[in-house]
């Protein structure tokens, strides 16, 4: 199944033609094609073990495609665009990973500075930008100069999420983040990422298995299956787009609207394990 983007004329942010990926014998990406537009906030949906994360790891560069197409012997393609604004051949990146990851070792402020550190941004600078993502994230410079264990999760994840922010992300990549979150923590956040992901312009990329999420959070749902051992499969298995605009705040979670939606898209979630 190829996915691609609600607008076919927007300039794109991702693509992917013929992206497979194994480890071993096991295969766990098979013939993955997909555009995503820029400025989309688009959720992979599926359930454990079926390959969301390892899309992710692969725009993300920590892991590299199988170099052929398995199905049709075409070489893998993956490309994640600079903005035509920016000076830059490839775009900046943040990634949220499902736990905070912060190192213990270091203060909050020293963990949010981390990657600029190893850009080798000058001192000045890097106090300046993590000010301002500490601000933008809801935390205060106090809470900068305090060590991880002394922050609940709910603020560590806000410090992972400064940390991603730092450096003024145009593609945000976000692998479960508020997994181990309360529910009522969990809804909070992704309301306030809406509101970043419109703020700051982002391409935004959310790795969830929980179907309300993503139909609260989500301009498009890709929805990714498991491969069965000797049934020809592609891993992307369906495109949903999720129509309430801008807008994503607790109306919106009560509204007869967005609980019909949510049993349509886990009808159809249903039907793709089967």
């Amino acid at each position: 199944m190829s996915s691609h983007a609600t607008e076919p004329n927007a300039a794109l942010a991702i693509l992917a033609r013929d992206v497979n990926k194994s480890f071993g014998t096991q295969v766990v990406l098979r013939d993955l094609n997909l555009d995503i537009a820029r400025g989309e906030f688009v959720c992979f949906l599926g359930a454990s073990g079926c390959g969301k994360s390892t899309v992710l790891r692969l725009m993300a560069g920590l892991e590299t495609p199988d170099a052929i197409s398995e199905a049709c012997g075409n070489p893998a393609r993956l490309e994640l665009r600079a903005s035509e604004t920016s000076d830059a051949t490839v775009p900046r990146l943040g990634f949220v990973f499902q736990q905070p990851n912060l190192l213990p070792w270091r203060t909050v402020d020293e963990n949010v500075g981390l990657p600029l550190r190893l850009q080798g941004t000058n001192r000045g600078v890097r106090l300046s930008e993590v000010e301002r993502s500490l601000r933008e994230v809801g935390l205060t410079s106090a809470d900068g100069n305090k060590w991880p264990r002394m922050l609940s999760g709910g603020m560590q994840m806000r410090a992972s999420l400064a940390r991603a922010l730092v450096t003024r992300p145009e593609i945000m990549l976000l692998d479960e983040p508020f997994s181990a979150l309360d529910e009522v923590l969990r809804q909070r956040l992704g309301e306030e990422l809406r509101q970043w992901h419109h703020q700051f312009g982002w391409t935004t990329i959310f790795v969830t298995h929980h179907v309300s999420e993503a139909v609260f959070l989500a301009d498009r749902i890709l929805m990714f299956r498991s491969l069965q051992s000797g049934v020809e499969q592609v891993s992307l298995a369906a495109d949903l787009p999720i129509e309430f605009g801008v807008a994503r705040n607790t109306a919106l979670r009560e509204s007869r609207d967005y609980v019909e939606e949510v049993i349509r898209v886990t009808k159809r979630f249903r039907e793709l394990q089967l």
